[in-house]
């Protein structure tokens, strides 16, 4: 019947224009100082920036830059891998209210960011993670930005690696994960005079870390504007965080803080084979001064020396710190100082030989002697 074959044929041209919209969409797509964002992307019409690059690339796919240039910001919606090799400056100039990379993807999507420069030119943001299931920061540098380097705001469990990257000179925080509960592992990387110039407030922590996992490892967090670490869990939230093989030196404020809110929530910090020293204030904080906080603190064979404050603090009724196999020496406060807390000490730990003046407060052998 004519009905029907009208039916059919418009059936035929859909599928025909879905097939062709599929087709046009890129497993690898390219970007190059020569190219235009008028070409198709191929290698051998590369695009001028990212942004185009990546709608023309297919999800799952990657766009790789050929040689030395600024692409620009880049909104990334799908799974995609973004590559500079090595060797190869791949430049996102950060202008006024702008961000760097927006990762906005889907909740089973993957992203992967590697040898990326991103720098600030007045712009807010250098990476925002806003969703996505898996995320993928490498090789990359992101500097001079008025906000917050790497900004991780998701509402899920997002997974995000850091690795090999410098976060630096950021007018807020270096790293801010804010909400969600999400799962963060940095490796190899360094935090560094971040947090001098902020937009609102006083000075900012090279790391803050409200909500999720932390898990870092040979990281160097120096000459932040404030305390080198917060580990600050928001209400009804759960923040553990765990630093090992790793240097926190130098920062204006203290060097780690662990505390929870008012209205409720869990903050745990464990500290592994690190050194901190030279921190204007204290070395290593619980902070659980409400009665409504759960704050833990482990230290182990760590270094905590020449401190402007204590080197490790238990403050507040529902706060515990442990610490064993330590060197905590020649801090301006006490060494190991207790404040309503339980705070454990092993044996095999090590202070400045004082006398009294080591420790103030309630100090509890570990295990009992």
């Amino acid at each position: 019947m004519p009905w029907q074959r009208s039916f059919t044929a418009g059936v035929l041209l859909l599928a025909a224009a879905i097939s062709n919209d599929a087709d046009a969409l890129a497993q690898r797509t390219f970007v190059a100082s020569s190219g235009a964002d008028t070409n198709s992307c191929a290698i051998t019409q590369p695009c001028r920036s990212f942004a185009s690059a990546i709608a023309l690339t297919a999800g799952g796919g990657e766009v790789i830059v050929l040689d030395s240039a600024g692409y620009g910001p880049v909104t990334i919606s799908q799974s995609v891998s973004i590559i500079a090799p090595p060797g190869v400056y791949a430049g996102i100039s950060v202008f006024a209210s702008e961000s760097g990379v927006i990762v906005a993807a889907g909740d089973g999507d993957k992203v992967s960011l590697r040898g990326l420069s991103i720098a600030g030119q007045g712009g807010l943001h250098g990476i925002v993670v806003d969703s996505a299931a898996d995320v993928s920061i490498e090789n990359c540098a992101v500097s001079n930005l008025t906000g917050t380097g790497i900004f991780i705001l998701v509402t899920g469990s997002t997974s995000v690696q850091i690795r090999n990257t410098s976060v630096r000179s950021n007018g807020e925080v270096g790293l801010w994960v804010s909400g969600g509960a999400p799962k963060v592992q940095i490796v190899d990387s360094e935090f560094a005079l971040n947090g001098y110039a902020p937009l609102l407030g006083g000075p900012k922590p090279g790391i803050d870390f409200n909500a999720g996992t932390l898990n870092a490892q040979r990281v160097v967090i120096v000459a932040n504007a404030q305390w080198g670490v917060v580990a600050a869990a928001e209400i009804g939230a759960t923040v553990v965080a765990a630093i090992a093989d790793s240097m926190i030196a130098g920062n204006n404020g203290g060097a780690v803080v662990a505390s929870s809110p008012v209205g409720g929530g869990r903050a745990s910090l464990t500290i592994v084979r690190t050194t901190v020293t030279g921190n204007a204030g204290i070395g290593l904080k619980a902070d659980g001064a409400n009665a409504s906080m759960e704050v833990a603190l482990t230290v182990s064979d760590a270094t905590v020396a020449e401190n402007g404050g204590a080197g490790v603090t238990a403050e507040g009724a529902t706060t515990r710190a442990q610490v064993t196999r330590s060197t905590v020496a020649r801090n301006v406060g006490p060494d190991f100082l207790n404040s309503a807390g339980l705070f454990l000490s092993g044996a095999n730990n090590t202070l400045s030989g004082r006398g009294a003046a080591d420790t103030l407060g309630t100090i509890t052998p570990n295990p009992p002697q």
